[in-house]
């Protein structure tokens, strides 16, 4: 199973009110429960002149799923699952740019969430 098999999954879990962190507890939850490869990064997100530090996200395949951009970059900011077009190794660090033109600059990192902490995260989206 690859991570565009279960986009509608991922995207109704987008809208929920998380910072990056909490969207990347979320994704590496489901994408750990439906056997799918992936790795959570942490580091840096550039989109045009702007960045934040720190940020989370998640990479699989050739996607990186990260709901939290129009948060800090406004609506106009890409946002979603996000298809990678350049990938460079630099100092220990992992560079990924975005067909969108997001720049993200990160070492691998994991969560490691449990159930409980992902339903408490996803507990709004069962009170709809």
């Amino acid at each position: 199973m690859k991570i565009m098999d279960i986009k509608e999954e991922i995207e109704k879990h987008g809208n929920l009110p998380l910072e990056c962190d909490g969207f990347t507890r979320v994704f590496e939850y489901l994408l750990k429960e439906k056997n799918i490869n992936f790795q959570g990064y942490c580091g840096i997100i550039h989109v045009g002149e702007k960045s934040i530090k720190p940020h989370y996200w998640i990479v699989s395949d050739k996607y990186i799923v990260d709901y939290a951009i129009s948060m800090w970059f406004g609506n106009s900011a890409p946002n979603g699952i996000l298809e990678i077009e350049h990938v460079k190794l630099a100092q220990g660090n992992t560079m990924f740019v975005t067909k969108e033109g997001a720049r993200y600059i990160g070492v691998p990192t994991s969560m490691e969430t449990s159930k409980e902490v992902f339903e408490i995260l996803t507990r709004s989206l069962k009170e709809e």
